[in-house]
């Protein structure tokens, strides 16, 4: 019964975290995309010692980068335009899985002293930071959910997982892109109370 209950309570937070990305955050819209159909750069993203507020600039476990998830029948494609369906004003979601991680980290050790989950602008810009979540939580059958908050006004923010594999660990990561002005909501702000 518990264990339904923590179940029913993860994909309630996911979903509210779900909706409030795509509601708060805008668009790069598939127009953006359409114009040449170019790649998008991936952001490089790492598991760091010590906390977003006082980050190790060293990477301690590097993973993949964070792109638009790949189609196509072998899923290795980068997306076009017309890979675009439904709402095309949503922004747009990009994704990072890590699986079988090679690393001398354990899961368990992620959680004994701090760790953080950082994801930088580029390769080319790897000191800007642009999303970042400290790990801790609750840990339910050996997952646990954590947010990135946006760092340096990037507007970017999403949600990580990190499941448990044997010792180690693989790691998911989400992270909806920023609002562009132009797909901004017009109108006043809200009144104070």
């Amino acid at each position: 019964m518990a264990l339904r209950m923590i179940e029913s309570s993860k994909i309630r937070v996911l979903g509210m975290v779900g909706a409030g990305a795509l509601l708060a955050t805008g668009v790069l819209s598939s127009g953006a995309l359409a114009q040449d159909d170019a790649p998008v750069a991936g952001h490089p993203a790492h598991i760091h010692s010590g906390s977003c507020a006082d980050l190790d600039p060293n990477p301690l476990v590097p993973l993949n980068d964070v792109t638009l998830p790949l189609v196509g029948d072998d899923e290795d494609q980068e997306p076009t335009s017309e890979d675009i369906k439904g709402a095309i004003d949503q922004p747009l979601v990009q994704v990072s899985e890590n699986d079988d991680i090679d690393s001398d980290v354990t899961f368990d050790e992620l959680f004994e002293t701090s760790h953080a989950i950082n994801v930088h602008e580029s390769a080319e810009n790897i000191d800007v930071y642009i999303a970042c979540g400290d790990i801790g939580g609750v840990v339910a059958d050996d997952e646990v959910y954590i947010p990135l908050y946006t760092q340096n006004d990037s507007g970017y923010f999403g949600i990580a997982k990190i499941s448990k594999d044997g010792d180690g660990f693989d790691v998911e990561i989400t992270l909806a892109q920023p609002q562009s002005e132009s797909a901004a909501p017009e109108g006043e702000a809200t009144p104070e109370a």
